[in-house]
């Protein structure tokens, strides 16, 4: 029996869809709620039930919510996803495999570029960064074929391998936008004090007698 985060990953994969097009699907305009469904596993409201089976009426009710039976209601609904595919097993996992590596020396390398550049982000360097893992998923997402149960299980920790990118993504703005608030602090206090030493040294020279 999967987990929540499984199954909402599964819908994803077999769908072809990022968080942002699947919470649209939905009518979610925030993705915050179904990021924390596969990240932390988190199990869905019933109103969220109700978004993601009227989004996709062909889910079978007790597979999304204790993962018994079928994924589909009938044969053919899963048959019909099954007659959509186009690439063969092998070459979704090849490509998966060789994209992960792709990804995971990226990662490294923007990690290590911006922990040395973190306080001198501005809007900018914060759309870039955005940008960048935009670009990210849909590589990812034009790859994410299902060809058999094997492969889908393998689409699955991809997608959640970079969803979990995005989520990281998004740590480090917050984490950009807290040193922001910081700096900020700062320099408030030290206009403060400087405005407290200029109205001290009038003080004193006015009490120095001449």
């Amino acid at each position: 029996m999967s987990n929540f985060s499984e199954r909402i990953s599964r819908i994803l994969a077999e769908n072809e869809l990022s968080i942002i097009e699947f919470c649209r699907k939905i009518g979610l305009s925030s993705q915050t709620t179904i990021a924390k469904i596969i990240s932390e596993n988190r199990k869905p409201s019933s109103k969220t039930f109700g978004r993601i089976l009227k989004g996709f009426p062909d889910v079978n009710y007790q597979w999304l919510i204790n993962g018994e039976g079928n994924m589909y209601k009938s044969e053919i609904a899963a048959t019909k996803h099954a007659d959509d595919l186009t690439v063969t097993a092998k070459q979704i996992i090849d490509r998966l495999e060789f994209d992960k590596g792709y990804y995971d020396n990226k990662l490294k390398e923007d990690r290590k570029h911006y922990a040395s550049e973190r306080q001198e982000m501005n809007d900018e360097n914060i759309s870039k960064l955005l940008k960048g893992f935009q670009e990210l998923e849909k590589k990812v997402e034009h790859y994410a074929v299902s060809a058999s149960t094997k492969v889908v299980e393998t689409l699955i920790k991809g997608m959640a391998e970079q969803n979990k990118m995005l989520l990281d993504g998004f740590k480090k703005i917050q984490l950009v936008e807290s040193d922001l608030e910081d700096i900020k602090t700062f320099m408030a206090a030290k206009f403060e004090l400087q405005k407290m030493k200029k109205k001290k040294a009038k003080q004193i020279k006015k009490l120095t007698p001449r």
